[in-house]
């Protein structure tokens, strides 16, 4: 048995093997993957209320309740990231997360009223 460090296994990092240019893209700070979950979740909330196609299924997908946990996630997201982003970011978050609660309530309401 040797003490020489082991060598990280090379497909541990895969952004060593990107350019420079996407390299720099790839998120490195908590802050930055947390902001990347907010802003997918937020268009999967968007697509399960309907509002958007599904750009798997390149459908519109309906699913309420998938919807309100993608609400959901995005607002305790969202709490967690608001004091670590600056003001006008802060803000954008507010206004985006204000929107799809009003959204959601409006698909709920509307599908209440259907029924």
């Amino acid at each position: 048995m040797t003490d020489e460090p082991t060598k990280p296994d090379e497909e541990a990092n895969e952004t060593t093997d990107l350019p420079e240019e996407q390299r720099s893209a790839v998120p490195t700070k908590p802050e930055d993957f947390i902001l990347f979950a907010i802003s997918f979740l937020t268009e999967l909330a968007w697509q399960r209320m309907g509002l958007h196609i599904d750009l798997v299924k390149k459908e519109i997908v309906r699913d309420l309740d998938q919807a309100k946990l993608a609400v959901d996630a995005v607002g305790a997201l969202s709490e967690l990231i608001y004091s670590k982003v600056d003001r006008q970011t802060a803000e954008a978050l507010r206004t985006s997360l204000a929107n799809l609660r009003l959204n959601y309530a409006r698909q709920v309401h509307s599908e209440r009223r259907s029924t």
